[in-house]
């Protein structure tokens, strides 16, 4: 782990175009701004480890006539 010290208005660089900036410090807390590109999902570690909830049980397949319809969408929203 790499540790550094910054100042209030401070930044750090990592690769990737990710920039971790000192915001505000108050106190006993520190106010971090993280600028990333749209790709980079970024979440606070408490909710990482959080208990997944459980996925909902499945539905019944839809009827054998139903999956033979194909797609139920107008023809007017595709393109000519």
């Amino acid at each position: 782990m790499l540790v550094l010290s910054r100042k209030e208005g401070e930044s750090i660089e990592i690769e990737g175009g990710i920039r971790v900036k000192i915001v505000a410090m108050q106190g006993g807390r520190v106010k971090v701004g993280i600028e990333a590109p749209d790709s980079v999902c970024i979440k606070r570690s408490e909710l990482c480890f959080e208990t997944p909830m459980p996925f909902p049980e499945p539905k019944e397949p839809p009827s054998r006539s139903a999956r033979n319809r194909g797609p139920s969408f107008s023809r007017s929203i595709l393109p000519r």
